[in-house]
């Protein structure tokens, strides 16, 4: 479970393990941690931002829509394919507008515009825009070609699509996107598109988040972030890599809202090298939140999953035969992480809340499915019945990452794991790595950022990567020659326990 290190966009990542998974639409430059193991598309090149649900689609108009004076600008001082010879096309303008209402209800819109080099830049003609049915709305506003003699070719309001972006993996939710096709591509041409998105507050009810990127692996000519929010919301703001740049002030005129304006311009590419530091580390990037502090999140998180923890007679009975005989607290421990992690097969349910919401237990236990979250409740609920206290511990599982020194967001979390404290001792275990046994420290906890929750508390804590010896591997082939008949081969390959 990876993910690129920064979201564009607050939309909300899913606790399912192959996703947590998330509703960003990545940024060029880095998205908010995603997962380990869920296949993901690239990140994208700046733009396709947030994931909402598609409303019927009003515009574009199926008329010639005009160049307005912002986009004129844009494209007469837009780079030459000269000037940066090493790139297939440049972002003229990046722009993002979020008001926030007092309920935390969102609307965004967000205007992209690119001019292509070259016929490699083409992908980024297919436009997919990501969105959430279950909570979010989507418009696309306008969408839009102008070939280098300055003709405008629109998309029309029947070449809009929408479809589902999971096919062939057990994760079910209500992920959609929105694509579309721009007409008339060639070299030296510009795509101009513009989107609104109306985000309802389903998670952390009147809490606000959101992240940006103002520069990356491309060209920029603008990048632009306008934030408006009450005046008394209490709204806190850090930029990454770049001290110099601050916000430009205003209030209106009764005193209600206020607003905040981020903007750079004529932005350099990065150059990237191999093994160069992650982008988040050298990005210029934003990062705003109205939720005071991690400790809220994990209360938040505990509301959820704390009643989802509840036995049945037929859990207790299963729990009292796995246990029976063992010892001491290790034995039983290994016996009921063992059950549920092979027992319990992945599927994904996240609709809505459930995107972080456990499903009960004794649902899971029945099934016999359930996404990372599902299978760690269940874990902890079994654990329980056998007096070993245990807790659910969310994951960022992007390498590398303390997110001590970030700002709070729900968004960072990907995966859900547990701590047991077994003979006195913190025992790290996921139950959706079937590869991981009792006793080893999990891949998904390695180098991450772990939030723990317990019971009216918790802890923030980084595990440690591989050290060199546990990140080795001893390879060994025997050959045998074979008259007339070639060679046997015999493979042994030996990894350290970790």
């Amino acid at each position: 479970m990876k993910a690129s290190p920064l979201s564009r966009v607050r939309t909300g990542a899913l606790l399912a393990c192959v996703g947590f998974a998330v509703l960003h639409a990545a940024s060029p430059a880095f998205s908010r941690p995603a997962t380990r193991s869920q296949p993901k598309p690239a990140p994208k090149a700046a733009g396709q931002k947030r994931a909402v649900k598609a409303a019927p689609q009003k515009s574009p108009a199926d008329r010639p829509s005009l160049m307005d004076p912002e986009l004129r600008a844009a494209i007469k001082n837009a780079p030459k394919a000269s000037d940066y010879p090493k790139e297939n096309y440049a972002m003229i303008l990046d722009i993002g507008s979020v008001t926030v209402k007092p309920d935390g209800t969102e609307i965004a819109e967000y205007r992209i515009a690119y001019k292509f080099f070259n016929k490699r830049a083409r992908d980024l003609a297919e436009i997919s825009l990501p969105y959430n049915k279950s909570y979010q709305n989507l418009e696309v506003v306008q969408a839009r070609s102008i070939s280098p003699s300055g003709k405008i070719m629109d998309v029309k309001r029947s070449d809009i699509r929408t479809a589902s972006p999971y096919t062939d993996y057990p994760l079910y939710d209500d992920s959609m996107y929105v694509g579309f096709s721009m007409p008339g591509i060639e070299d030296e041409s510009v795509i101009d598109y513009t989107y609104r998105v109306t985000s309802k507050p389903i998670f952390m009810k009147g809490h606000f988040s959101e992240t940006w990127a103002f520069n990356g692996v491309t060209p920029i000519s603008l990048s632009r972030l306008t934030i408006t929010t009450p005046a008394n919301m209490p709204i806190r703001h850090r930029v990454y890599n770049e001290a110099r740049l601050k916000p430009a002030f205003t209030t209106s005129s009764n005193g209600t809202t206020k607003t905040m304006v981020w903007e750079v311009k004529n932005v350099k590419p990065l150059e990237t090298e191999p093994y160069m530091p992650p982008q988040y580390e050298v990005t210029t990037w934003l990062d705003l939140t109205t939720i005071p502090t991690w400790e809220e999140i994990a209360r938040w998180y505990e509301g959820l999953a704390k009643p989802q923890a509840v036995p049945n007679a037929a859990m207790r009975a299963t729990v009292q035969k796995l246990i029976a005989g063992k010892t001491n607290d290790e034995e039983k421990a290994r016996a009921l992480h063992d059950w549920v992690t092979h027992k319990i097969r992945y599927v994904g349910l996240e609709f809505g809340l459930s995107a972080y919401k456990p499903h009960a237990a004794a649902e899971v236990f029945e099934k016999l499915y359930g996404d990372c979250k599902d299978k760690a409740t269940l874990l902890i609920t079994m654990m329980d019945l056998a007096g070993i206290p245990a807790s659910p511990v969310l994951v960022s599982a992007t390498d590398g990452i303390d997110l001590k020194e970030w700002l709070p967001s729900i968004n960072s979390f990907d995966h859900c794991i547990v701590r047991a404290e077994v003979a006195g001792k913190p025992v790290w275990l996921d139950p959706t790595d079937e590869t991981a046994d009792y006793g080893d420290t999990p891949l998904s906890a390695r180098d991450s950022s772990l939030l723990v929750v317990k019971d009216g508390g918790s802890e923030m804590t980084h595990l440690p990567g591989y050290s060199l010896e546990e990140n080795q591997a001893d390879a060994r082939a025997k050959i045998t020659l074979v008259a007339e008949s070639g060679a046997e081969i015999e493979t042994e390959i030996r990894y350290p326990a970790s």
